[in-house]
């Protein structure tokens, strides 16, 4: 538990920009921790003192970017009155698409990533947009 903590507060000094290179060498030279042990948060470490987006965080931004993505595709044939049952059917796939690409993601991600409940926050947004569409194709009698 005790290994925990000091690995959050020290996670948390590198999202906040505190760690530099030097702190991280001295960090990991004398760590009690194998290399199989601690290599994941080494190496989400090191992207944080690199300036990069941890690879579990790099992903939720892609589920949220491809969410968002979807939101706007389905407002698009909202304002333009596509509401046919082929339009419906294909929108259904794209969601399919975004909801297991959110699964693969949570599946990689060992560690709770915080950016996991954007991420849920957008894919609820888009079942959300999503129904609304199906909602209204349903009362036009296209669908």
């Amino acid at each position: 538990m005790a290994l925990r903590r000091r690995r959050a507060r020290c996670w948390r000094r590198v999202e906040s920009g505190l760690m530099n290179w030097n702190e991280f060498v001295r960090r990991w030279q004398d760590s009690p921790a194998g290399e199989r042990q601690g290599f994941q948060t080494q190496f989400n470490q090191l992207c944080g003192v690199l300036g990069h987006l941890p690879p579990a965080e790099a992903d939720y931004a892609q589920v949220i970017k491809s969410a968002t993505r979807f939101v706007e595709h389905v407002e698009r044939e909202t304002s333009t009155e596509d509401f046919r049952f082929v339009e419906v059917e294909s929108l259904e796939g794209e969601m399919e698409k975004v909801r297991r690409q959110l699964q693969r993601v949570i599946d990689r991600d060992h560690f709770d990533n915080a950016a996991r409940e954007g991420a849920h926050a957008a894919v609820l947004a888009a079942e959300r947009a999503l129904s609304g569409y199906v909602e209204l194709a349903s009362v036009r009698g296209e669908a």
